[in-house]
């Protein structure tokens, strides 16, 4: 055999090991970009959550009895963003115009973040019953017509 020809299948063993070897790293440097890519996408979609939940009002109430017949609502805006627009509704009807409005009171149309509104509202006898159907409905940065709607219970 001669040493030139030994050479050459060499060279030729060489180049294809390192063939092999950059098809192998070309296929795992993909993955990664892939891999890369899916993360980055999912790290977008929480900022943009993120920032969705930075322009919402959030409105919770609460029903306290304060003295015999007479239970306070409050609606706070625990939120980062104003409440817009804001309708109270106490058994489906606007709580300024319901008839246990104990003193006619309004609900502002605008709730600023870290505020609260309240109303005073007569409860009856004892026998009424221990929570209230309301339902609020406000405009905010995040869209129009956001809908709170869960029974209140009085404590």
């Amino acid at each position: 055999m001669d040493l030139s020809k030994i050479s050459i299948d060499f060279n030729a063993i060489i180049a294809f090991f390192a063939l092999i070897f950059s098809i192998v790293a070309f296929c795992k440097s993909h993955r990664a970009q892939r891999v890369s890519n899916h993360l980055q996408k999912i790290w977008i979609n929480i900022e943009k959550q993120r920032e969705h939940d930075r322009s919402k009002a959030l409105l919770f109430p609460q029903a306290i009895k304060k003295r015999s017949g007479l239970v306070e609502v409050t609606v706070a805006n625990t939120g980062a963003s104003a409440a817009r627009n804001l309708r109270v509704m106490l058994d489906n009807q606007p709580i300024q115009q319901h008839p246990r409005n104990a003193f006619k009171q309004e609900i502002p149309s605008l709730l600023q973040p870290r505020q609260d509104a309240k109303v005073g509202y007569l409860s009856g006898n004892d026998r009424d019953a221990q929570t209230l159907n309301l339902k609020i409905i406000w405009d905010d940065d995040s869209g129009t017509g956001q809908i709170y709607e869960e029974p209140v219970h009085i404590r």
